[in-house]
């Protein structure tokens, strides 16, 4: 019997300590980000790069349930070491001499998110929130950077001519995550999770992808705060 209590009192006895309505959440993340591109490596190896993100999220809260968009900005890339890197056009990098080097590329993207999660008790303050939805992108640009053993860094920033020849400029990303939320007093609670971010649409465009297609993904550590956008009463403990 205790399988079957134990269900029912997960499923009937828990208590939403979160007020219905919206809710501001604003948020900042790090973490790492990769692509699944590998047409560019020559003779080099692929490695993850650091990389980081900014929320101002509006989430609407109806028991358990929570519903969220908003703006994001989010950079992903991806670092090869080692690689031949002669023709590199670049000013300020002599790509003749070596021809074997570093290179990263960091990507910028605007975007538009939509997201659904399950909030799920741990005790009278404390909840744990996971989440899954989509993300528009609106790719902003490319930044590449080039290091060898015998010349300072050098970088370019694409135009954005340049770049919309080559790159889509607009993309979807696929979204998982989860938050802990902790409340700090009535309608502000404290939010700390992790979220995955997939790339589901080619980043280049199909006759420049060499029949790759460009997915960045990353994965951040997020922390920020729910502010709530209006007071209704809290939602009674469910029969």
């Amino acid at each position: 019997m205790k399988p079957y209590f134990l269900i029912t009192l997960l499923c009937f006895s828990t208590q939403i300590f979160a007020q219905n309505g919206f809710y501001l959440q604003p948020s900042f993340g790090a973490g790492i980000s990769n692509s699944n591109y590998t047409d560019a490596l020559y003779y080099g190896s692929k490695e993850n790069i650091f990389t980081y993100c900014f929320n101002a999220n509006v989430a609407y809260h109806f028991r358990h349930w929570q519903f969220t968009t908003g703006i994001a900005y989010l950079k992903t890339g991806y670092k090869v070491t080692g690689d031949d890197i002669a023709g590199a056009s670049i000013t300020g990098f002599n790509s003749q001499f070596p021809t074997i080097g570093n290179y990263e590329v960091f990507y910028s993207h605007l975007l538009l998110p939509f997201k659904a999660g399950y909030s799920l008790n741990l005790g009278k303050k404390m909840s744990i929130i996971p989440y899954a939805g989509l993300e528009a992108s609106y790719n902003l640009n490319r930044l590449y950077k080039i290091t060898s053993p015998a010349q300072a860094a050098a970088t370019r920033t694409d135009d954005m001519k340049y770049f919309n020849i080559y790159y889509n400029a607009v993309s979807v990303f696929g979204i998982a995550g989860g938050n802990l939320s902790y409340k700090l007093r009535p309608g502000l609670s404290l939010l700390c999770g992790i979220e995955a971010q997939y790339m589901l649409t080619s980043l280049v465009k199909k006759k420049y992808g060499n029949g790759d297609s460009y997915l960045d993904h990353a994965i951040t550590f997020n922390t920020g705060i729910s502010v709530a956008l209006s007071k209704k009463a809290p939602v009674k403990k469910a029969n």
